[in-house]
C-alpha cells in the first residue's frame, strides 16, 4: 500500500496553511530508521497557527478540508487512499521539537517529514509500552540513534524514570552503551 496520497495531503495542508508544519511519527517513522513490524495506520502530529493553536478546535477545520478532499471517515481516522490517518495536536515540547526537527525523507515520490530518530526513541520511552521499550533497543542497536543522543533528550525532557526502567528491561550491554 503506497502511502503517497496520505504525505500528498499532509504537504496540501501546509500549503494550504491549515497546517503550520507536519511530522510523521510513530511505526511508519521509524521503518525510515529500523526494521520496525507492520503498522495499520499513520500517526501525523501537527503543529497549527494562530490564537486557537493551544485548542482542538483546528483539527475541526483540518478534518474538514481532508474530507472534502475525498478522506473518508472511519472512528477516530481519515482513510486517505487504503491508509488510517490520525492527526494529532500534542502540545508538549518534545513533540513540538521532533516536529520542528523533522527530516524530509522520500516515500513514493512525495518528500513526507518524518521526527527523528532519537526523538522517536524518546516519545517511545515516554509511552513506555513493552513494544516501545523494544522499538528503543532496535534504534540503538540498528545504529539509527546513540544512548548519548537519547540521554540528552531524556535529561532535557525529564524522562529518566523511562529512562530507569528501559534499562531494568535492556541492560547497557543489551542497549549498546
Amino acid at each position: 500500500m503506497s502511502i503517497s496520497k496520505v504525505i500528498s495531503e499532509l504537504n496540501r495542508l501546509v500549503a494550504d496553511g491549515l497546517v503550520a508544519k507536519y511530522a510523521i511519527g510513530g511505526a511508519v517513522a521509524a521503518q525510515a530508521y529500523i526494521e520496525t513490524s507492520s503498522t495499520e495506520d499513520i500517526d501525523a502530529f501537527v503543529i497549527v497557527a494562530g490564537d486557537e493553536a493551544k485548542s482542538l478546535a483546528p483539527l475541526g477545520a483540518i478534518w474538514s478540508d481532508l474530507v472534502a478532499n475525498g478522506a473518508k471517515q472511519d472512528g477516530q481516522y481519515l482513510v486517505i487512499g487504503d491508509w488510517p490517518l490520525q492527526i494529532l495536536i500534542i502540545d508538549e515540547p518534545l513533540y513540538a521539537e521532533a516536529i520542528v526537527g523533522a527530516r524530509p525523507v522520500d516515500f513514493d515520490g512525495q518528500t513526507a517529514l518524518l521526527m527523528p530518530p532519537e526523538h522517536l526513541a524518546a516519545i517511545a520511552l515516554n509511552t513506555g509500552r513493552s513494544k516501545d521499550y523494544q522499538r528503543v533497543a532496535e534504534f540503538i542497536s540498528q545504529g539509527s540513534t546513540t544512548v548519548e543522543q537519547i540521554t540528552e533528550l531524556v535529561g532535557r525532557f525529564g524522562l529518566q524514570d523511562a529512562w530507569k526502567k528501559y534499562l531494568t528491561r535492556f541492560p547497557p550491554d543489551d542497549a549498546n552503551s
